[in-house]
């Protein structure tokens, strides 16, 4: 199964592919019909694997435009162009982007099962190849430093903005014990109650419990890497 948002600012084709997508067996976490707004959720939220994306969409930027800059966010989400365009330009263009495949409109069902067929099979090559150069291991956990995420096998975790910037500050001083002091300011910019460190760092352990955080009093924490 694959969490799949759509981008497509024609209701009916967006439904279309939600329907399918869902009877196939994939999760179909949000559709949006405007570049700005799916920028913003997936600041908060990268939690997807593909996007079905629509060139010709409402927003800043058209949808090749927008899948440039996602693919240099969050290059572990793949994309499917949909077009009515069949001109070659705008398909030379949108291959810059790398894309799995395009559907051409109308759009038939068997259409969209063939191109799931190729994101299962791409989505499985991926895991093993050099999409994972930006990854570190942390026990049976991999953490993509680029886009900010945490997997446990292939399954992402889900992670708070500052449980992140926890896991980045032991990053950077991997293997070398960071003070209670120099914690803080690392994920909040600022001194803290110890109290909130204590309770942002079993926060993560619950989360993540196979990850090794050491803790010695008046030397600080450390992540065995």
């Amino acid at each position: 199964m694959m969490d799949v948002i759509i981008v497509e600012d024609e209701i009916v084709t967006s439904l279309f592919l939600e329907d399918v997508l869902e009877g196939l067996g994939h999760s179909v976490a949000s559709t949006y019909s405007h570049a700005d707004d799916l920028l913003q959720r997936l600041k908060s939220h990268a939690k997807v694997d593909l996007i079905f994306m629509d060139i010709n969409i409402k927003g800043s930027m058209d949808g090749i435009a927008l899948a440039k800059q996602i693919a240099d966010k969050y290059p572990h989400i793949s994309i499917i162009f949909v077009t009515a365009y069949k001109d070659s330009p705008t398909i030379n263009e949108a291959q810059s982007v790398s894309p799995i495949g395009y559907l051409i409109k109308p759009i038939l069902k068997s259409h969209i099962e063939a191109m799931m067929m190729v994101a299962s099979s791409y989505r499985t090559v991926k895991q093993t190849t050099s999409v994972y150069e930006n990854f570190i291991m942390l026990g049976k956990y991999s953490y993509d430093t680029q886009s900010k995420a945490l997997y446990l096998d292939d399954t992402l975790l889900e992670l708070t903005f500052f449980e992140v910037r926890c896991i980045d500050a032991f990053i950077q001083n991997k293997n070398s014990y960071i003070s209670a002091k120099q914690f803080m300011h690392a994920i909040w910019g600022e001194e803290k109650s110890a109290a909130s460190l204590r309770e942002l760092i079993y926060r993560l352990r619950k989360k993540v419990p196979d990850i090794e955080i050491q803790n010695i009093p008046n030397r600080g924490y450390k992540l065995q890497i």
